[in-house]
Formats: C-alpha cells, structure tokens, sequence
C-alpha cells in the first residue's frame, strides 16, 4: 500500500491517523488495515522516530538519593510512574519473596473459583480502609477495573458524564451506555451537561482525581456538589493520586478535605504503590453487585499473591510515613520552582507530572531523542493520546531522582529548548 509518503514523522503520523478513522476502517480488509499500521511504524523506526517499547533494563535511573535498592544504569527515568520508588524498595521486595516461598508465584485461577486467597482478601480490606471506605475488590489492571465497573454498572438507559480529559479505559468502560462530555475541569460546563441529560434516571459523572497528562487536581468539591445537586453518583479514578496526593497519600479526597465523599473510587495499583492490578472501592453492596457481574474480575486470573502481599507492605509503609513520599514532594517542588527558568513552562500541574507542550511533533521527538542521548529518559505524546496542537514531553518526578538528576535534566531542557527555539530564550 501506498497510504504514507517519505514526508516528516509529524506527517506521517496525521495521515495515520486520519486513515485510521472508523469509516475508512470499515472500507479496508484486515491486511491492509495492518499493512497501513506497519508502513507507518516501519518508516517511524527508519527515521530514529519511535520512541516505543524502549527496553528500560539498561534506562532504569542510577540509585543516588537514598531511596530504594542500587540500579546499575546511569539513565536519568522521567517517564515512569514508580513515583515512590516502590517497585526497588527492600522491605517490599523481601514481602513479595516470603510470598512466594508459601503460595508460589501465581494464583492459578480466577477469583471466582479457586483464585482468591486470605491475603487477596487482606488488601482488599486494607485498601478500603486506607481510602476510607467500605470494601473494595481487585482486578488484574486497572485498566480492568475502570472497565469491569463500568461495563457491569451502566446500561443503554443510563449516561456517563465525564471530564473530557479521563483515561481511556473510561471511555471504553461506557461505550455501551449513552456518554456526555463537559469540558476539564470546567463546573459551568457540567452544570450544562447534567442540566441537558436530566430525564436520565441514572447519571455517573467521571473525572480523574489527577489528570495522568496534565498533573491537574480535578474540582472535586464542587463537582461532587454539582453531582449531587443533580442527583448523579460520582465516580473519581486515582490511579496518579493514590501514595501521591494527600496525607500519607491517600489521596486527593483527602487532599481536599472532602466532607462528602464520592460514590466509587477506582485506581491502578501499579503506580505509585509499586505492584500491579486495580481497584474499585465502593460501598459493600457495590462490591458484592461486581463480584457477580464484572465480567473482567469473573474471567480473570487474580493478581498474585506475592503481588497482594507487596501492595499490603506498600501500604503500611505509607502509613507508617516512610521518607519517600517526603522526598518525592521535595523533588516536585524543586522541580517546579526552577522550571520556569528554562524557558519552558507547566503552570498547571498540581502533582508529580509535568506536561512540556511542543505542538510540532517533529520538534517534540527531536527533543526526546537529544534528552536521551543526554541519558535523560522521556516519553513523547501526541494525538490521539492527546488533543490536536497539545502535544506534549510527559515528564514524571519520582523520590528516587537526586538534586544532581534534577539540575542535569533542567540544564537540558534549557540548552535544547534555545538550541530547537522551542521557548523565547536565545543560545
């Protein structure tokens, strides 16, 4: 096929993307629909350009701030979401072992069935407890869970009203029920929306508690006024919030010092807690209502009990104020109060992300391949990830970045946003 000519990456990818809307999908036969994915990816990667499925074995960031064990590499990691470090941590790597040493590595069956044992039903205690609610239930992702939920909850009679910026496992999760979007963060637009869509008798408004590519706190007070003001139930996804907002970490509800909390909680565990799977949290008929009707938690495998085990640490550890989630606000901060310096700006981040906006993706690929020859770690993200003219260098400050890896990486970013005219600053 000839859908992509020799032109720059930026182009390359609009056309992709264009192509790759449902109406010229349903006019291709599943080889050139793969043909057209595969021409695009194999003239990305001739030109140096994809910057995917990088092998972080030999890219994990060189251990100098006292947080978490030695890593052997001298990459600097700003693309990761291991906020705390977690995933190295010893006494959560010493947790995961003993596990292993009594129930093996997996749990060799769905929850339903054979896969549920007394730790799965620990966490799942100590996370409700955490975030304070009444129970919660596991899934293998969170990406599961947010779709678990919402593909058991809502029904062609019912609508979903979410912030136009929540992750797409959201999206996904309502796509057989009706949606409504109102604008981020915007709480006159969702008076509009909720005012529109009145007669539904069921009405779910969704936002994220921290926006994974902008690092903004959603309006959680008002809009859980507006919510019940409109008799809809609220539902806030964590998964970036939870061990990083609020005290001891649990979260923006806590940050805000929400009288009236939402209805459900959802999240990853595999962020900031340094294990992996998902959660929902909810009120206890809730969770049983998902234990016989989430079709992702009754036909998948449980997450293993050796991964349980290290989120049940990862949560004592919070809560016993291990020195890590001090040290990642210390980072946070540092960061952000020298950024502006380097010419480049990310005014609204309220959270460990940093979204750098380069609307030209030919000169936000540049950028990421330059940091990483510079052995700086970063993830380009464009449309459809994110909106048209917003694309963006996602940057992640996590506790295990020293004071050496913040001036190298700001000293960076300075020089190349002069050296690519990136910012108004001049070499």
């Amino acid at each position: 096929m000839n859908y992509l000519v020799k032109p720059m990456s930026s182009k390359l990818i609009d056309t992709y993307t264009q192509l790759n809307l449902k109406k010229t999908i349903e006019t291709l036969s599943f080889n050139e629909h793969l043909d057209l994915a595969n021409e695009l990816i194999q003239q990305l990667k001739g030109n140096d350009d994809y910057l995917y499925r990088r092998e972080v074995d030999s890219i994990t960031l060189s251990k100098r701030s006292g947080i978490g064990i030695p890593s052997p590499s001298s990459f600097i990691n700003l693309a990761s979401n291991d906020y705390l470090n977690f995933t190295r941590h010893p006494e959560i790597i010493k947790a995961s072992i003993n596990v292993i040493q009594t129930h093996g590595v997996g749990s060799g069956s769905v929850p339903m069935l054979a896969g549920t044992c007394s730790i799965h039903k620990d966490l799942e205690l100590q996370l409700a407890d955490f975030i304070g609610y009444e129970k919660s239930i596991t899934f293998n992702s969170g990406y599961a869970a947010n779709y678990g939920l919402l593909t058991a909850l809502l029904t062609s009679s019912d609508i979903a009203i979410l912030d136009t910026y929540v992750h797409a496992s959201i999206i996904d999760g309502c796509k057989h029920s009706n949606i409504g979007y109102f604008k981020h963060n915007d709480i006159e637009s969702l008076k509009h929306v909720l005012k529109k869509n009145k007669n539904f008798q069921n009405k779910l408004v969704i936002v994220d508690g921290v926006y994974s590519m902008d690092g903004d706190i959603a309006k959680l007070d008002q809009i859980i006024s507006i919510a019940k003001e409109n008799n809809a139930w609220i539902m806030i996804d964590e998964s970036h919030a939870l061990g990083v907002i609020g005290p001891q970490g649990r979260g923006t509800q806590e940050h805000l010092q929400i009288k009236h909390k939402a209805d459900i909680v959802t999240g990853s565990l595999g962020k900031a807690l340094g294990g992996s799977g998902g959660f929902v949290a909810g009120t206890e008929k809730m969770i049983n209502f998902l234990e016989i009707n989430s079709r992702p938690f009754i036909y998948s495998t449980s997450i293993t009990p050796n991964s349980a085990a290290s989120l049940i640490k990862a949560l004592e550890l919070l809560r016993n104020n291990d020195p890590a989630l001090q040290v990642l606000w210390k980072n946070i901060n540092y960061f952000k109060e020298r950024l502006h310096n380097t010419g480049f700006r990310s005014a609204n981040t309220e959270s460990s992300i940093f979204p750098l906006i380069i609307q030209n993706v030919d000169q936000l690929l540049d950028l990421c391949k330059k940091l990483q020859d510079d052995t700086i770690f970063v993830n380009p993200v464009f449309y459809p990830v994110v909106p048209k003219k917003k694309s963006r260098m996602r940057l992640s400050i996590t506790a295990t970045l020293s004071r050496e890896d913040l001036d190298h990486t700001l000293e960076r970013l300075e020089y190349y946003g002069k050296y690519l005219n990136l910012t108004d600053k001049v070499l």
